[in-house]
């Protein structure tokens, strides 16, 4: 799936609040492989890849919405699960 059918699936499908109208670049953050720490054979295999992360959304009751679909702890990484304060 690439960002835009990705755009596409959270708006439709999730009702996610995301703007038809407004530019990839107003959506999202870019990293590169140095940002992210990759080793250079990982990066290599992004070479021709951008890596996307979405904007947080301006709503002001985002923050709660985002508190909400928190996924279950069991869910979260293993490094988390000591850890329940995170």
């Amino acid at each position: 799936m690439n960002i835009n059918q990705t755009l596409e699936h959270l708006r439709h499908q999730l009702h996610w609040p995301i703007p038809e109208d407004d530019e990839l670049d107003n959506l999202t953050f870019e990293y590169d492989a140095d940002e992210l720490g990759l080793k250079p054979d990982q990066a290599q295999k992004l070479a021709d890849s951008k890596i996307l992360q979405l904007r947080p959304h301006p709503r002001p009751d985002a923050q709660r919405l985002c508190r909400r679909l928190r996924p279950n702890h069991r869910l979260r990484p293993a490094h988390h699960r000591h850890h329940p304060t995170r």
